[in-house]
This record gives structure tokens, sequence and C-alpha cells, in this order.
């Protein structure tokens, strides 16, 4: 029987662009528009956010569909994992949006069902689809910190998300980046050095940027070899940042080996359910 229900289970689609319309609600020109604005969205941030519209759940559930959605596409950033999909299913009137692990203490469950509310549902119960979801997306794009005239804010950012088991190793990381370094005297940790050294530490916690912390690690047990990794290290972010180099476009969009995919990002159930 368990067998025969996931051969019947929803097929998910696959992810050949940012607005994946399916069920047919938009225009040529809407759905390039839409495509545009998701595309400075995650050219000006590090998240990235889909859309997905399909006829009907066929029976499954809005959440479960959703979930498995996000779990093949993967939208957003690795050990980021600032993804969002905006799930619309038209025969069902029933809409969701996934919210990546790394993004939910900004676009919490509240804040995504008033979104709806205000935005997707009164425009879609007069037939207003483009507009419904244009507001929807701007709104969500604009609590993330990227404001709907296309300019990043600097107020909210979608930041540096740990996995579980580097928020338990992130302190133990630092203390013994420290700790290590202040036992062993050497000249690096001793007046102006040593101020520099925490000044860094201080940063990477403030950042919650795990790799930069285990460089000072490194850094800490050994400074002549572990400083050339640390070069090493800024040279090869800010060439990823900038949008060549080695990392490219890690979290999505068109990467190294073309076509469009999303980042690896996670998601664990956060998000809001709608009907209209």
């Amino acid at each position: 029987m368990l067998i025969l229900g996931l051969a019947a289970a929803r097929p998910v689609p696959a992810l050949t662009a940012r607005v994946n319309d399916t069920a047919g609600l938009l225009t040529a020109g809407e759905r390039q528009e839409l495509e545009n604005l998701l595309a400075a969205y995650e050219a000006g941030t590090a998240g990235q956010m889909v859309l997905l519209t399909i006829d009907s759940l066929e029976g499954e559930s809005l959440e479960s569909y959703s979930m498995q959605v996000v779990e093949q596409w993967q939208p957003g950033q690795k050990n980021r994992d600032n993804g969002v999909l905006l799930l619309i299913v038209k025969a069902d009137r029933r809409a969701r949006i996934e919210v990546g692990y790394g993004l939910e203490p900004v676009l919490t469950d509240v804040f995504c069902g008033q979104a709806l509310d205000q935005f997707l549902l009164p425009a879609f119960r007069e037939g207003a689809y483009y507009a419904g979801i244009y507001r929807t997306l701007t709104a969500l794009m604009d609590r993330t910190g990227f404001g709907p005239e296309g300019a990043a804010a600097p107020a909210v950012s979608a930041g540096y998300a740990l996995s579980p088991g580097q928020e338990i190793l992130l302190p133990l990381v630092l203390f013994f980046a420290v700790f290590l370094g202040l036992s062993r005297q050497n000249f690096l940790f001793k007046g102006l050095w040593g101020g520099v050294f925490l000044i860094l530490a201080a940063f990477g916690v403030l950042r919650l940027d795990f790799s930069f912390l285990l460089l000072l690690l490194l850094l800490a047990l050994g400074w002549p070899f572990s400083l050339a990794l640390l070069g090493l290290f800024w040279i090869i972010r800010f060439w990823g940042l900038s949008g060549g180099g080695i990392h490219g476009r890690t979290y999505g969009g068109r990467g190294m080996g073309g076509g469009f995919r999303g980042g690896g990002g996670r998601f664990g159930g956060g998000g809001a359910s709608r009907g209209w």
C-alpha cells in the first residue's frame, strides 16, 4: 500500500527558472517581469526566491507537497538556507509561502500569513493573479532588506545561518582559538596584534561566520601557515561574492554548469498557508 501511495503522489516539476507557471496564471510578459524581479533580488542578496503555480494538488496536502518541492529544488544558499518558495494551486484555491531555516527569524509564520492575507488573497479573489503575486513577493523582499524599487536596504540581511552542528561548535571554536593563542604566548597575541585578533574573533561571532572562526583557530595553532590560509580564504570569498571565480553563484542562478538551479538550501516547514 505504501508503494502504491508513493507512486500516486503528484510529481514535482523540474526547476527551470525562478518563475515556474505550470498553471498558466501569467502572461509571457508578466512571467518575464517576475523573473527579472527575482533575479534582481538574487543578485542583490544572498537569498533565492522561486515561484511555482500548479493546477491541482490531486488530493495531496498543500504543506506536504510544498515540502516535496523545496526538498527537490533546494532554493537558497547551502549552509545559509535562505530560500523562499511561493506555491500557488489554482483549482484548489490555496497558496503557501515556504521559508528556509536561515530566513525563519525574519520571515516568521505570522508575517508570511499577513503577507498572504493582505496582498495575495484580495487580488486573487478578483482574478488579478499577477498583482497578487507581485505584491506578495515584494513584501517578502522588503522584509528581508531588499526594497521594492530594487535597492538593497541595510537594515535587514539574509546573513549567515548556521547548521545545528555549527551552532554547537561555534563557541567551542572561539574558545580554543583564544585559549590556545594566548597560551602560546607568541608575539601575535601581544599588544596590538592581540587586540586585532580579538576584534577578528568578535567579527566572526557577530557575523556567525563559522569558516572564518575555524581559520582563526588555525592561526592560533601556528601563524605562518595559517596566515597564508587566512589570506587565501578572503581572496576566494571576495572573488566569489563579486560574481565570478571559484564560487560563481553558489546560491543558485546560472552557475558554472549553466542552467538555473537551487543552491542547496534546507527547509523545516516554516511559513504559512491560506485559501482564497
